[in-house]
């Protein structure tokens, strides 16, 4: 069961990187001071891919018997990258999630400190020093480390060789929560 529904997203996944590389070639003749995005062809297949993936999901999840499942499939373009994100989590029931799990990993992105941290390290596409990080965010000293263990701890940032670097799962996870909440007028703020 694990096996098709990594398989569907895999093909998923395809047919999105399929997509945004036919938007990029498109778009390669624009200039560039348009606002990056979909243009409207792509916008139109993007949303029929999140439909068939939807639609198929469902059948697998309904075969086996799955009670709940949790499907995100973002279109933000974030942070100059392609910000397509396709992740899902699935449970046999509710009360498979732990409440202090959840509640735990969603603290880590109640500070915008934290998450002006993971937004220059996206768009450095490079490790940045601690230094670095402070031209960049104005936190400095105690409170920029702060910042950085609970990130670290969280497994959003790696350190290596005194320099932080992105998870990759960080840019999909901020992806993904800004997919679900950004929509909310008090996160338009």
């Amino acid at each position: 069961m694990l096996d098709e529904i990594k398989e569907t997203m895999q093909k998923l996944q395809e047919k999105i990187e399929k997509l945004e590389k036919e938007n990029q070639e498109l778009k390669s003749g624009e200039k560039e001071d348009k606002k990056p995005g979909l243009n409207n062809k792509h916008s139109v297949i993007f949303d029929k891919v999140g439909k068939y993936a939807n639609e198929e999901l469902d059948k697998i999840f309904d075969e086996s018997n799955i009670n709940a499942t949790a499907m995100c499939i973002s279109k933000s373009r974030m942070f100059g990258g392609s910000g397509t994100c396709l992740s899902s989590a699935c449970i046999e029931s509710f009360d498979d999630i732990s409440e202090e799990g959840i509640s735990a990993a969603a603290e880590v992105f109640t500070n915008p400190r934290r998450i002006a941290v993971i937004k220059v390290l996206i768009a450095a596409q490079q490790n940045l020093t601690a230094t670095e990080i402070t031209q960049k965010t104005g936190l400095v000293g105690g409170q920029l480390y702060h910042h950085l263990s609970n990130l670290e701890n969280a497994g959003l940032i790696i350190k290596e060789n005194e320099k932080y670097k992105v998870h990759g799962s960080a840019h999909g996870l901020l992806i993904s929560l800004y997919a679900v909440l950004g929509g909310m007028k008090i996160a338009r703020n």
